[in-house]
């Protein structure tokens, strides 16, 4: 084999005096394959003499190390297993009948033994929604964050219904705001993995915040990413044909791949229930912060109210060309209002109103077509 990144070159032989030019040359340097990693950690490391008797093979503990640090077997086999543990570099060479050594071959790296993944300790199901109740208070808190939340992906869809209702009983009752700051999804996707596993299960809440951000960046916040297929998903970690938890978002396999089915926050009811309309509240909440802070050292006053109109105006009207408000015409998709509380400004204060009336994704519904057994078919709706 060549040097490379798990190969070392051969290290340069002495040259023979000329007054034992008669001598017979030494013998050249075995072939080494790659070591093989076995069950267990061993390690079997075999060569192909190209002469001599007998062989020696040494291990190097650095790529520049000229001799060996030890010894690891010197005899006439050509092969040898090294137990667990053993690290670094090995180079073979042979010696010849009277013991001459001949030059070291190129050196390959001892494969490291693969690392086992300890076996995943029990959830606290009280554990993880005292997490969840302070992510979705935190982005409650925030205003323009969306806590993107799931559960482990063993999880039944009993286990995930009965967790959706231990966060509405939590914060139903005094923080309908909290609910409507964040999503569950569940179950997880699965994606092509190195052996053994072959398949991997990938976190859902990571995919869905990534299928959220690409899709704000390539068409805007207030897009819903529902039926929208999962780049390199091959399926889910649900159990195929599982109805139990329709009410939440998940992950769902179907003919045009893994897509996430569902487009709700935990708010049971309410116009900012749909995630996107959450994300496009936060993104005007967040545009209007922005422009106000530019105003903050201004006189107060008709002149500042204007400006501030014309401005936030402008924001909503560029949201409203792209798609983000129901209404086509504009003076029933959203209105802007600023004025101050004395009608003069005197006391220092202006006050911004926004009214959106935001686009709302489409509700899709199910046909199930159903060949029986005795081959008939029926169909139901929802």
């Amino acid at each position: 084999p060549e040097p490379g990144p798990e190969r070392l070159p051969a290290l340069p032989g002495d040259d023979a005096d000329p007054a034992f030019a008669a001598c017979p040359p030494p013998p050249a340097p075995p072939a080494l394959p790659d070591p093989v990693l076995l069950e267990g950690g061993q390690v079997r490391i075999s060569w192909l003499p190209a002469g001599g008797t007998e062989h020696e093979l040494g291990r190097f503990e650095q790529t520049g190390d000229a001799e060996p640090a030890e010894v690891l077997f010197r005899g006439r086999a050509e092969a040898i297993t090294l137990p667990p543990g053993a690290a670094g570099w090995v180079r073979v060479r042979s010696l010849a009948a009277d013991g001459r050594p001949g030059r070291w071959s190129t050196g390959a790296l001892i494969p490291a033994a693969r690392r086992t993944a300890a076996a995943p300790a029990a959830v606290d199901p009280q554990a993880v929604i005292d997490v969840h109740v302070a992510l979705l208070r935190l982005a409650a808190r925030r205003g323009d964050a969306l806590a993107v939340l799931t559960l482990p992906p063993d999880w039944t869809a009993a286990q995930v219904a009965g967790h959706r209702l231990a966060l509405r009983a939590a914060l139903g009752a005094g923080e309908p705001r909290a609910l409507a700051s964040g999503t569950l999804v569940h179950s997880w996707p699965r994606v092509p993995s190195a052996g053994p596993q072959l398949v991997s299960a990938v976190p859902a809440d990571g995919a869905l915040a990534g299928q959220l951000a690409a899709i704000a960046v390539t068409r805007g916040a207030w897009i819903a990413v529902s039926d929208r297929p999962l780049r390199d998903a091959i399926d889910t970690t649900g159990a195929a044909g599982d109805r139990a938890a329709v009410e939440g978002n998940r992950y769902v396999t179907g003919v045009r791949g893994v897509t996430w089915d569902g487009q709700d926050t935990l708010a049971e009811s309410g116009d900012d229930r749909p995630v996107n309309v959450r994300r496009l509240l936060a993104l005007v909440r967040r545009a209007a912060l922005q422009r106000g802070q530019d105003t903050v050292f201004e006189p107060n006053g008709p002149i500042l109210w204007r400006a501030m109109h014309r401005d936030l105006e402008a924001l909503l009207g560029l949201l409203h060309e792209r798609g983000a408000f129901r209404p086509e015409r504009a003076a029933d998709a959203y209105r802007v209002d600023v004025h101050g509380t004395d009608g003069r400004g005197d006391d220092g204060r202006c006050i911004c109103e926004l009214r959106l009336a935001p686009s709302q994704p489409m509700r899709f519904l199910t046909v199930r077509l159903e060949r029986r057994t005795d081959g008939a078919l029926a169909a139901t709706g929802s």
